[in-house]
């Protein structure tokens, strides 16, 4: 009942729960930030122009989303890119190894403006340093990807941020906000969103789940980090909330369908209702598929016989919006 409780919450936040930044701090980014040779003179001239931490934080988040290309080509590499290797003989002379090397990937990137996600989360820290707001670098794991499905988490494969604003630490990820990884295709998508700054935590985790508890700030458990199903980018911007299945793994069915459901946040149009589809993975074609609409309440009935891969996905107008894992022994070639 815990998990199934705090899971509900998907529906519920779609629509609040994150920071908006002016449009007056935008176009004076726009207008007045566009040429700087290093983090030091951006920072002087954003503490003389803006007096507020919340504005300095949306300034620097706007102007790293805008500006700041993902690294795809470090990304796919097989070498990657920055890695801590190195010797050391004392934890004080580690320590200041990994500070060069964060200190260089910040650098790099406000220099080439390229970045991989965690150069974009080490170059948010440093221009929020050169900016008087405390800010902390966030390892822990990004759920992004078919197999992250029922996957508990483990290992680190993400960075993200951490600011102090009037007290109070929020949550940010630079990188999302800039746009979204296509691992099929090998590229990135650039399309700014503000829904990864100052998000509510309970909401960021759906996502998001540090290496350290104290950078979770809410009550999600690393049991129901693992359950949920993967949310993808356009998840966050569209009108509805998931309200089941609340569980990644499909382990049963409801006769000859899979029902999944969700709860309109906003009025969806005839038209937009035409616009649903779902896919098996490894399949080519979308199959289009019509909700039955009743009151708020979105409601697609996926065949059975049309099941035949471990993942399934929900489109809305060719973008995916929701994945689940299908483990039936009898669907399961």
């Amino acid at each position: 009942m815990r998990i199934i409780v705090g899971l509900i919450f998907l529906m519920q936040f779609l629509g609040a729960g994150y920071g908006q930044i002016s449009d007056q701090i935008k176009e004076r980014v726009d207008a007045e930030y566009n040429d700087f040779p290093d983090i030091e003179h951006f920072g002087a001239k954003l503490n003389h122009d803006f007096f507020s931490k919340y504005d300095k934080v949306g300034a620097i988040y706007y102007w790293i989303c805008k500006n700041v290309d993902y690294d795809t080509k470090s990304h796919f590499s097989k070498k990657g890119g920055y890695t801590y290797d190195f010797r050391y003989k004392t934890r004080e002379e580690k320590v200041e190894k990994i500070q060069e090397i964060d200190n260089k990937m910040a650098l790099d990137a406000f220099k080439s403006k390229k970045a991989e996600g965690k150069v974009y989360a080490h170059l948010f820290k440093k221009m929020c340093d050169n900016a008087g707001v405390e800010c902390e670098v966030i390892s822990g794991v990004l759920k992004s990807k078919y197999t992250d499905i029922g996957k508990k988490p483990g290992r680190s494969n993400h960075m993200w941020n951490a600011v102090k604003i009037n007290d109070k630490w929020h949550l940010v990820d630079a990188s999302m906000g800039a746009g979204f990884l296509s691992e099929l295709d090998q590229v990135f998508v650039k399309e700014y969103s503000e829904t990864f700054f100052l998000m509510e935590p309970k909401a960021f985790s759906l996502t998001h789940y540090p290496k350290r508890d104290q950078w979770l700030f809410c009550d999600t458990t690393p049991e129901e980090f693992e359950s949920l199903p993967l949310l993808h980018y356009r998840y966050f911007r569209f009108k509805v909330g998931l309200t089941s299945p609340l569980n990644g793994i499909i382990t049963s069915l409801d006769k000859d369908y899979l029902t999944i459901q969700f709860k309109e946040k906003e009025k969806i149009n005839f038209q937009d209702l035409m616009g649903f589809s779902y896919g098996i993975e490894k399949e080519d074609q979308l199959a289009k598929i019509v909700p039955i609409k009743k009151g708020n309440i979105l409601t697609l009935k996926i065949p059975v016989k049309d099941i035949k891969y471990d993942y399934l996905t929900i489109f809305f107008k060719a973008q995916p919006l929701v994945s689940y894992r299908i483990k039936i022994s009898n669907n399961i070639n």
